[in-house]
Parts: structure tokens; sequence; C-alpha cells
């Protein structure tokens, strides 16, 4: 993908997700957004339940049927073999991943250097998701001040 188009794109996932306040909502808006710009057929986010470990999957495309072992060990912070129509980046906050986005593309995967592209709209939900999740505890702790 050429640097401009790559910039601008990011710019535009930028504008969209800081409008959104829902956690749910900016990983879905966010798989959406790349999964079409990039070309892919199907993707889903995985979100680890920060206790129970259970993945939370929010898909888009058609073929929801990804390998939760390979999943898991994204968000454990490995590298397992991909099939070439498949990148995975994880969504990492705080140092800890608290999720991972799934892409699937047409026979013959996607071109160089998606991975890393993917890896920074990655960093750019995180961002956001933390963002929110720091806006509601200050809320909760202004509510509880105003008691």
């Amino acid at each position: 993908m050429p640097a401009a188009r790559s910039d601008r794109f990011q710019l535009q996932l930028a504008t969209l997700l800081e409008r959104i306040d829902e956690p749910s909502k900016i990983y879905k808006t966010a798989l959406a957004a790349t999964a079409q710009e990039i070309g892919a057929t199907a993707g889903a986010v995985a979100i680890r339940h920060p206790v129970s470990g259970a993945l939370q999957t929010f898909g888009w495309g058609a073929g929801h049927s990804w390998d939760e072992d390979r999943i898991r060990a994204f968000l454990d912070l490995q590298h397992p073999d991909l099939p070439p129509e498949e990148i995975m980046a994880p969504i990492v906050a705080g140092g800890r991943a608290l999720g991972v986005m799934v892409l699937r593309g047409r026979t013959g995967g996607f071109e160089m250097g998606a991975g890393r592209w993917l890896a920074r709209i990655c960093r750019k939900v995180a961002h956001e998701v933390a963002l929110r999740e720091e806006r509601r505890i200050n809320r909760a702790v202004d509510q509880i001040k105003d008691k």
C-alpha cells in the first residue's frame, strides 16, 4: 500500500474512532474499515477477558472460523505460523495484550508489509480503547466524589 494512502487511511480511521465511546464499537468499526481498506474477505477482533481468559470475538465478512490456539498464541505475544492468506496483530495497551485483529485475504495473501501496517492500526485501536477506559474510570471517581 502506498505510504500516502496508508497515512490518509490512518487519519480517517483516527477521526472515525475518536467519535465512538464504547470499546466494542471501536473494535467493530476499526475491523470493518481496516478489512475493507486492505481488501480482506473476512476478519475478526478477539478480545480476551482479563479475569476469565474467555475470548469475545467480533467478526466481519464471510468465513468466521478462526484458529483459537493461534489467536491465544498471539495474545501471549508469541508469533505462530500463519497461512499466507492471514495476517494478525495484537492489540496491546499498558504492556498487556487486550486482543488481536486477524484478517483473511484472497488466495495468494497480502502484499509485503501488510502485517506491519495492521500492527500500526492495532496500536491506534489500543490507544483509543485505553482512553475510553481512562474516561470511564474518571467518571466513576467523579461520581463517587460527588456523593
